[in-house]
């Protein structure tokens, strides 16, 4: 939103309104008075922007039931649990590793023994015994000289100095080889999971307390019959509360963050990018429009009157972005980066896109290094930021850059009404360190606060990241790209829709350089500083082998802005017989502006309804097939095993309330503990390795991959008691037949076993052998597509070592094509 002006002694011009007669066309540099802006919402209009967004977004969350990638499982929902749930407050370093020896997985119980699971980015740190050695080795070093050699002694305040600089670089190689992930990202979902234990452990204390206190009050013959009818009614409605917590407890656990994301980091953002371009609208109460001339020539700028349509199209591409609606209400680090930019875009806009200050005097800048409360605020949510994921330094830094710049560029007016250009390299300096360097610092050491206490040590996970991504290089293990991927794949595919606008605009800012000095420098200034912060964040992440559409999230409300832009001229200033727009032709005799009429002003056009509708059609059917089928199956396997376990403990068919699942699948392929919460029930699970150390040594195969390239010498190896290959002579002498413990092998076997479709098949003999039954099948995602056949139109895959198949029936389209989905496939004891 705009700001009022910062000067008192200067009061704004009279007859400057929303809506004027006529404006006069001059040169900025020649005002000797700042233009106020006009505040056409007030915060109560914000807030019930805010809470229309928010219903979307929670639309959004609930029609979400895919999986995009694992790390917004276990990058935020995991760690979180293990935090609320695993250890009461925060994990401890001690803990023992999960179950078939996954290295990088680790345990913690509390004090109802409930099991959860942090990745090696949470639980890597550096060697305690080489940081022993090193110490001893320096003060022996130290107390050596200063006891043996008399020639040679240190003073005390040498060795103090020695000390503090072993200090720091033993701090610093702490935090390098120590954990890669914040807890400032996942501090949302933390406390909502508290305030979940809190209602499960009062749901389930509940019950016992009433009914104790309905005995105690039916033992008082004095009671009155209202009181005891009273009592009874709020016992039931206790109880009835009591029994829905218990009842969804699960879906509180595993959904209830993507709904949080959603109010919390989702609907801020959607509503920073209508305020960016709300500010941008109203820079001086005038608005833009770049448009051709009738000759056809080069694009030139007219001033003409307010209009809000740059915000809202911002906000339309906001919302019906599909990328948006599949990936930024996910429990992303990513989503939290994209939000805190925005914002901080937002709180900044004065400072970014503002008109130059202005003094009457030349000479006189204001060097105090007063900033607004916003711009401070804004810096330490770029050190919170920069805590999360060091990459948004590519966009935080440029900012600080411009804004740093911007602030040294005086115009002073003289005593003649001439105005003078001044550069002051002292106020650029202060507003570096003061502002940018100083509240980013802030926000950093907030984060640091933060982790310290999570952790339980001093950790600076964003100098852990650095060192694993960069230094080792370590990135390249999860996926490789080339390095313009970013250009020609990935900046398309988030843009989609909005891809043409973006270029259009591009275009326009390098077609005529030189209309930046011309008198629409602003239009081009406010292009430059858009641009200025995606293209050195996209250049920076280029340099990283490993490439992913999610890391440009945080560019995503920038191009919304520019992309919405380009739609403003389209659908208003271009409307069929309006555009093309002559300066001239709209002056009078005096040289003012005629104020242009617009019989569609307040609604919206035929072409912006159209354009409207094809923003829709462009996204939403690919968001809804992404967000409803495509790799749908962590999802629902997840929620399916639930509803067995509860079931079958209810109908106590087990006998026990402690169960087993084995994910027999690429390593986290699936969320585990924050989706398998059920109250009074104890689930154990354990999941294939891939952690770096065995993705990066020559000599040792992943459990993923040692699976995956033969899965039933796997599952031979795993779970009987003879290696894979011994064999005992059978009685006839013409067979030979696996000789091991069948009663322990099965004491092996765990409740549950998920298995993907293809390697299933494989394994599915041996599985029956043991006694487990094929539970169900779960789609995945789509495999193939085929004509339909009606004779014969089942989808197999027939195992290579004893011919057995498993099929599935397709979904058939119009009697015509036949949708063949990939499965996952459940067995039970």
């Amino acid at each position: 939103m705009g700001q009022e002006s910062q000067n008192p002694a200067k009061t704004p011009r009279d007859g400057l309104g929303p809506i004027t007669q006529q404006r006069k066309i001059e040169n900025p540099l020649q005002r000797d008075q700042p233009r106020t802006i006009h505040k056409i919402h007030s915060k109560l209009h914000l807030v019930k922007l805010f809470c229309l967004i928010a219903t979307y977004r929670l639309a959004n969350a609930w029609m979400l039931r895919t999986q995009f990638d694992p790390d917004e499982y276990w990058q935020t929902l995991e760690p979180a649990y293990c935090l609320a749930f695993g250890a009461h407050s925060k994990p401890l370093s001690g803990s023992t590793s999960s179950a078939g020896g996954n290295e990088d997985t680790f345990l913690f119980k509390n004090n109802e023994s409930r099991e959860c699971a942090l990745t090696w980015e949470w639980t890597r740190q550096w060697s305690r015994q080489s940081s022993e050695v090193f110490s001893n080795s320096q003060s022996t070093s130290l107390f050596g000289r200063e006891t043996g050699d008399d020639n040679s002694s240190i003073s005390l305040a040498h060795t103090q100095q020695l000390s503090v600089r072993q200090e720091v670089l033993q701090f610093i190689e702490r935090a390098m080889h120590g954990p890669v992930r914040s807890y400032v990202s996942i501090l949302p979902t933390y406390w909502y999971y508290l305030l979940c234990r809190t209602l499960f452990d009062w749901a389930g204390k509940s019950y016992e307390n009433i009914h104790a206190r309905s005995d105690t009050l039916t033992d008082h013959e004095t009671i009155g019959a209202w009181k005891t009818f009273w009592s009874q009614f709020i016992d039931s409605v206790r109880n009835g509360t009591r029994d829905f917590i218990l009842r969804n407890a699960t879906y509180m656990i595993s959904k209830g963050p993507v709904f949080l994301h959603s109010v919390l980091v989702a609907a801020p953002t959607d509503l920073s990018v209508y305020l960016i371009a709300y500010h941008l609208v109203n820079l001086d109460n005038w608005t833009k429009s770049s448009v051709r001339g009738q000759d056809g020539g080069d694009l030139s700028c007219s001033w003409q009157e307010v209009k809000l349509w740059w915000p809202f199209w911002s906000l339309v591409c906001s919302m019906t972005s599909w990328f948006n609606g599949y990936a930024l209400i996910r429990t992303y680090a990513n989503s939290m980066e994209a939000a805190c930019l925005a914002v901080g875009v937002a709180l900044l806009a004065p400072e970014l896109f503002g008109e130059l200050h202005l003094t009457k005097t030349a000479g006189m800048s204001d060097i105090s290094g007063n900033h607004r409360p916003q711009a401070k605020l804004a810096f330490v949510l770029g050190g919170l930021s920069a805590c999360v994921r060091f990459t948004s330094l590519a966009a935080w830094i440029p900012m600080g850059i411009l804004i740093s710049i911007r602030s040294g560029m005086d115009i002073s007016i003289l005593s003649n009404g001439s105005s003078v250009k001044l550069y002051n390299h002292t106020k650029v300096c202060g507003t570096l360190i003061k502002l940018c360097a100083a509240f980013g610092l802030l926000g950093v050491l907030i984060g640091c606060c933060v982790d310290r206490w999570a952790y339980g040590f001093w950790a600076v996970p964003f100098l852990g990241n650095f060192h694993f991504n960069v230094i080792l290089g370590n990135g390249s293990l999860y996926g490789t790209h080339p390095f313009l991927w970013y250009i020609y794949a990935g900046i398309p595919a988030v843009c989609g829709s909005m891809l043409p606008f973006l270029l259009f605009n591009l275009t326009v800012l390098f077609s005529n350089p030189s209309q930046i000095s011309s008198n629409c420098n602003k239009i081009n200034n406010t292009r430059i500083v858009l641009f200025g912060i995606i293209v050195p964040y996209v250049i920076l992440h280029s340099f990283s082998e490993h490439k992913e559409f999610r890391f440009l999230l945080p560019m995503l409300p920038l191009i919304c802005v520019l992309a919405a832009d380009v739609m403003v001229e389209l659908v208003i200033f271009m409307e069929d017989g309006v555009a093309p727009i002559d300066v001239d032709a709209v002056k009078n005799s005096d040289g003012l502006v005629k104020r242009v009429e617009n019989d569609s002003r307040g609604k919206l056009s035929a072409r912006s309804k159209g354009l409207f509708l094809v923003m829709i059609m462009l996204n939403y059917p690919h968001l809804l097939y992404l967000g409803m089928i495509h790799q749908r199956g962590p999802i629902a396997v997840n929620r399916y095993l639930t509803s067995v376990i509860s079931e079958r403990v209810q109908r106590n068919i087990t006998g026990r309330t402690s169960q087993s699942i084995h994910y027999l699948m690429g390593c986290h392929s699936t969320p585990l503990y924050s989706h398998l919460h059920i109250p009074e029930v104890k689930i154990s699970a354990w999941y294939l390795d891939c952690s770096p150390d065995c993705r990066s040594s020559s000599e040792e195969i992943c459990e993923s991959d040692a699976f995956l390239n033969d899965p039933l010498g796997f599952v031979k190896a795993t779970y009987d008691h003879l290696p894979d290959g011994v064999c005992v002579d059978s009685s006839d002498g013409n067979t030979c037949h696996r000789d091991y413990d069948h009663q322990a092998s099965l004491s092996k076997l765990p409740t549950f076993l998920v298995v993907m479709q293809n390697e299933a098949a494989t394994i599915s003999s041996l599985i029956e052998d043991w006694g487990m039954e094929h539970l169900g099948s779960i789609r995945h995602s789509i495999s193939s597509l085929s004509r339909h056949n009606r004779h014969n139109h089942e989808y197999c895959l027939t195992s290579v070592e004893d011919g057995r198949a498993i099929c599935h029936n397709p979904i058939t389209f119009f009697s015509l094509i036949d949708v063949h989905f990939e499965h996952i496939e459940i067995y039970s004891i």
